[in-house]
């Protein structure tokens, strides 16, 4: 896609050339966090525990295959950009365990419908693919309000826009393994903490999530 090669959308060249995150810290002010949850200044007031992004939106090459997986239905990019993830989980395998439990974002049914998929879906389907372990609960989550996007909005209107966006779908859980939200980007984490309320209420208590870039 970027360098012009006939074989793939995303080569290996290109997809090397994505600066990834060097050190695990708290997602809204930076300060390093060995177990890359938000701090405790940063954590008040929220349900998730916090945001593990494996590279800047700010990459080009990263950038450019985002809206391309997004708004021009090139489906192709989710499998290699899962490679990101499945990197991101190799060098810090701590932060995960067999047992987690991912989500992804899900889309309000106007937008699958318009859209025909869900990217975030399809990221996480490969990634799972390739470990062999993990479970996906994309039925766990629905999205009961059709919200504007978050990228034409201030940080306090995203808070407002996807304010009890979402609901528990799934079945009662008399217990929960750690749950890790899966998306495609995380400008201030809004929606993915309207995600977290929901399966908090729900009873889960270890939520986190994982994003392919940090906006």
């Amino acid at each position: 896609m970027r360098c012009g090669s006939e074989e793939d959308w995303l080569c290996k060249k290109c997809l090397g050339e994505v600066p990834r995150e060097t050190r695990l810290a708290c997602f809204t002010c930076r300060k390093q966090a060995t177990d890359g949850k938000f701090c405790d200044d940063c954590r008040k007031g929220k349900t998730l525990l916090g945001i593990h992004a494996v590279a800047p939106y700010a990459s080009e090459v990263l950038r450019d295959a985002i809206a391309a997986l997004k708004y021009r239905n090139i489906t192709v990019l989710a499998k290699p950009l899962a490679i990101l993830f499945e990197q991101f989980m190799e060098q810090w395998p701590f932060l995960f365990s067999d047992t987690t439990l991912f989500i992804p974002v899900p889309l309000h049914p106007k937008k699958m419908s318009d859209r025909g998929y869900n990217q975030s879906h399809l990221l996480l389907a490969h990634l799972l693919e390739a470990r062999g372990k993990n479970v996906c609960g994309c039925w766990l989550l629905s999205r009961t309000r059709h919200t504007k996007q978050q990228v034409d909005c201030t940080r306090e209107e995203r808070l407002q826009n996807v304010r009890n966006a979402f609901r528990y779908a799934g079945p009662s859980q008399t217990s929960w393994p750690s749950v890790v939200l899966c998306d495609d980007v995380a400008t201030t984490g809004s929606t993915l903490e309207a995600c977290a309320h929901a399966l908090h209420a729900a009873g889960a208590r270890d939520v986190r999530a994982l994003v392919l870039a940090r906006g």
